[in-house]
């Protein structure tokens, strides 16, 4: 039943499948129509694959693997030595031995990272992170990207990306706690998306479409297809329960922002100073970017708790989300600083706005997280910030010389014992 409804929807619009879908290495945005055309061999599982837990939960996966080259460097000193003596005069640096290869690789490993909190400089943000098009016309649509930067003031954007598939990947100082930044957050994104499909690109040619780039689809595949997305979901979801609001009838890409016009966190009085981060607590807790770099099972030093339990909230990651959502008797969430509403939707604070799509942290859980905490570490390289997240440190204090020392542990709290197998009481004695 549910092959004949995929057959009959795709054979119904084949043409505009195969007019609208960009021929290009890199495309994930909307769902995969075209795997089901009859050239495709009506591939069911490529067309399920990337479609963002919003049609099937995939319990396994069967890769197709290619081999790994034989050289990683790119070979290119014929072509520049081509362009000598052009009006596209080179000037090029090579480093193709491999301890700069492994260099240059590490780099390329946490731009992310190392892109987002830059000293002296506005913060990045995602929203326009990886669009793609043919690759060659890259160069193109980066000219034409960069003018649109500074089109609306976003010169100081970080740029990178699989150049090699005309897939880019950018930060942006957006202001998304305004309403004057997020309209105008919004209208880049807007004559973003314009642009890309100008040039037969995808918005979207890795992370997927989300809430961030679902609103801007029918630009890239038309009315008619984006209905069609409706009714394959309908196909697997005809109840809406898988992961709703994505892809298909999505919230507004500036609905729902992390942040938003009515962010106003509390301001804490800590015993750390926060040098780095102007002085602010929620400037701290907001240098992880979610790669999960601290979610590694053996070297380094970061973070001991989650080599033991392998539960996120143990994790640096974890941490920083259960600080910014709270709450916790005595030290609630930034987001206390928000107004809060009710289960309908009803505010019970001082701003309006749409209501929360996402409930925050259960009562405790800031404080589940950080029990076991064993200090402040740090990450090897530019990853949230150059340094173990500073929220970890909210679970010690100074001592009567001032320096510091462990938090008293809750009795009430169990953690795993040295194999990670078990659990036990934490004592009630504490030691300075």
């Amino acid at each position: 039943m549910i092959y004949q409804q995929l057959r009959e929807l795709v054979d119904a619009r084949a043409d505009q499948i195969r007019e609208r879908y960009p021929r290009i290495p890199r495309r994930v945005s909307g769902y995969n129509l075209d795997s089901l055309l009859p050239e495709q061999d009506f591939d069911v599982a490529r067309a399920l694959a990337g479609s963002e837990s919003t049609l099937v939960t995939i319990l396994h996966a069967e890769l197709r693997l290619v081999p790994k080259p034989a050289a990683q460097a790119l070979r290119a000193r014929d072509l520049v030595g081509d362009l000598h003596g052009t009006e596209h005069e080179p000037t090029v640096r090579f480093y193709d031995d491999p301890e700069h290869e492994k260099e240059l690789a590490d780099v390329r490993e946490v731009a992310l990272g190392a892109t987002a909190r830059v000293p002296d400089m506005p913060d990045t943000w995602e929203g326009w992170e990886d669009s793609a098009v043919l690759p060659d016309r890259l160069g193109d649509y980066l000219r034409d990207l960069s003018k649109l930067y500074d089109e609306f003031g976003y010169s100081g954007s970080a740029l990178y990306g699989h150049f090699g598939q005309g897939c880019v990947h950018t930060r942006i100082p957006f202001d998304l706690v305004t309403a004057d930044g997020i309209g105008t957050f919004r209208r880049f994104i807007e004559r973003a998306a314009d642009l890309v499909v100008s040039y037969g690109g995808s918005f979207s040619g890795e992370h997927g479409d989300g809430q961030a780039r679902g609103e801007l689809l029918p630009k890239m595949f038309g009315e008619d297809l984006v209905r069609a997305f409706g009714q394959l979901k309908a196909v697997f979801d005809p109840g809406n329960r898988m992961n709703p609001g994505k892809v298909v009838a999505p919230y507004r890409i500036d609905e729902n922002l992390r942040l938003g016009a009515s962010w106003t966190p509390r301001d804490y009085d800590t015993f750390f100073s926060y040098p780095d981060d102007d002085g602010r607590f929620d400037r701290a807790v907001m240098r992880c970017v979610g790669v999960g770099k601290c979610r590694h099972s053996d070297g380094g030093v970061m973070c001991p708790s989650y080599m033991a339990t392998r539960e996120e909230e143990h994790s640096t990651r974890g941490r920083s989300r259960l600080l910014f959502e709270g709450p916790v008797p005595g030290l609630q969430g930034l987001q206390e600083g928000l107004p809060r509403r009710g289960r309908h939707g009803h505010h019970e604070g001082r701003v309006p706005g749409p209501p929360l799509r996402w409930p925050p942290a259960p009562p405790g859980a800031l404080l589940d997280g950080l029990a076991a905490c064993g200090g402040p570490g740090r990450l090897p390289g530019p990853t949230a910030g150059q340094r173990g997240h500073p929220g970890t440190r909210l679970a010690r204090r100074p001592d009567r010389h001032g320096r510091d020392r462990p938090a008293p542990p809750d009795p009430a709290v169990r953690r795993p014992d040295a194999a990670g197998l078990g659990g036990r009481p934490r004592s009630r004695a504490f030691r300075p």
